[in-house]
């Protein structure tokens, strides 16, 4: 049976079934009658005579009645249109909202939330809590329905629990497109989202400089519902960023997923940190899966510099570089590393591994697991896999590197711009990296997107850069792939 929705326009249109990457990419706002849009036209905190403020519009939006000049809410995946709005703006905040001490703006429907960009690509619209001396913590927005935000910046929200720019309760999703989440904190968890058991995805946005006084720096979702229901939320980044966010006691200092999943494509995840256990760029119980992004320059105490989960982690097509931890860059129970490079981290305990360590499984193919202070590559059984370079185990540990392994110069870089959405690692002249790697090629390109293919030569380079003559040819971050 089909079900209607509308995502771009006024009116509902058929909804077929979506591929599971297609249905974590946007939300889809299911409706039985036609949406209303609400046209902001005034930038005031409050109500304004003769106009419509963003305060009135989530009030009509809320109670589907006219409030003051903003048009009547229909309750079925309504519009809030900032499009008004056609040169820089900040819609500042000073107080919550009367319902709720905690919040700004609190939405009881689903919404769709959308201002414009201007000629660079960035959004022309900021909501923020005021950052005049006096004014009292709270965050900008709470919500208990599926919510879509584009071309908007959310700043300086301050939230006592969870949630400093959005709070999203009730199993409400969350959506960010060409947005940014910014300079916000938690006492809690999730300095900048905190969703209670919906799903998060990010689209060409950024979540930088935000901070939890526990889990979740940037992007936080919780495992229940309620004290005896549990949930799995799943958190997807596209051609997006995760910078600077901080944890300060707890774990996942860029994003985490408490019982569920972290899916990244062409995504950066750069300079995090987690005062706690594990987790320094991200940290999933259940999964965490990349796919030619960069995992860089983040931080924890324990395990986990860059990525960590309880269950399983994937990497293809991906750059972990310059993580630091006491013990690994990457760590889970079971992993699979295809065509990616792992170099310059830093273990820094006993036995520390500066790579990759692992309990059950391993599969790596096609990698580099080299120049990592202490371990490169630490794990209970045998590993699997073939055309790998990877270095030394100093501490003498007995674990069997996948068939066919070998320590070569493989003339490495700095982690750079050379060219697509990501930073890499690139391969100098005379790597043995070059042309070492399978004969085939499971994916067309390498990190860096479809202008650089995946195999130049005789076979393909081994690990997430593929040299080749236009290697130096640099693009837009945020262009496609």
């Amino acid at each position: 049976m089909q079900r209607a929705c509308s995502a771009t326009t006024n009116r509902v249109r058929p909804c077929h079934a979506a591929t599971p990457l297609a249905a974590a990419l946007a939300l889809c706002f299911c409706a039985g009658s036609e949406a209303a849009t609400i046209t902001v036209n005034d930038a005031g905190e409050g109500s304004v005579a003769g106009k419509c403020t963003l305060t009135d519009a989530v009030a009509a939006l809320n109670t589907a009645a006219p409030k003051n000049a903003c048009a009547a809410g229909d309750g079925n995946a309504d519009t809030i249109s900032l499009s008004f709005f056609t040169t820089p703006t900040t819609i500042a905040f000073s107080l919550p909202s009367v319902g709720d001490a905690n919040s700004a703006l609190v939405l009881s429907k689903p919404v769709a939330i959308r201002a414009g960009l201007d000629a660079a690509g960035n959004p022309l619209v900021t909501l923020m809590r005021s950052s005049v001396s006096g004014t009292p913590g709270f965050r900008l927005i709470s919500t208990a329905s599926d919510l879509s935000v584009t071309g908007v910046v959310l700043q300086n929200g301050m939230a006592a629990d969870r949630g400093g720019a959005i709070y999203a309760g009730d199993n409400a999703n969350v959506a960010l497109v060409d947005s940014g989440v910014t300079a916000n904190s938690a006492a809690s968890s999730g300095g900048g989202i905190a969703a209670n058991c919906g799903n998060v995805t990010l689209t060409r946005s950024m979540i930088s400089g935000n901070q939890a006084g526990k889990n979740g720096g940037g992007v936080y979702a919780a495992n229940h519902a309620n004290a005896t229901t549990l949930c799995e939320s799943t958190i997807t980044l596209h051609h997006s960023s995760v910078t600077g966010n901080a944890a300060s006691t707890g774990s996942g200092g860029g994003i985490y997923s408490f019982n569920g999943h972290v899916y990244g494509y062409y995504a950066t995840l750069d300079s995090n940190s987690a005062g706690g256990l594990t987790g320094g760029g991200i940290y999933a119980y259940y999964s965490i899966s990349l796919f030619a992004c960069t995992v860089s320059n983040n931080s924890v105490g324990n395990s986990g510099g860059g990525v960590a989960a309880h269950g399983y982690i994937g990497l293809t097509n991906s750059t972990v570089a310059g993580n630091s931890a006491s013990q690994s860059a990457v760590g889970a129970d079971a992993i699979g590393i295809y065509s990616s490079t792992i170099s310059a981290n830093i273990g820094a305990g006993m036995y520390a591994t500066g790579g990759v360590s692992f309990l059950s499984a391993a599969t790596i193919v096609g990698s580099i697991i080299q120049g990592n202070t202490g371990n490169n590559l630490t794990g209970e059984v045998h590993a699997a896999g073939s055309n790998n370079i990877i270095g030394p185990d100093p501490s003498g540990g007995s674990i069997d590197y996948p068939p066919g392994s070998v320590d070569c110069d493989a003339k490495l870089g700095l982690l750079a711009d050379n060219g697509g959405p990501t930073r890499t690692i690139a391969l100098q002249d005379g790597s043995c990296a070059i042309d070492a790697g399978p004969l085939g090629a499971s994916v067309p390109s390498d990190q860096r997107g479809t202008r650089f293919a995946r195999k130049v030569g005789a076979a393909t380079d081994i690990g997430a850069f593929e040299f080749q003559s236009n290697d130096r040819i640099f693009f837009d971050g945020f262009g496609g792939p």
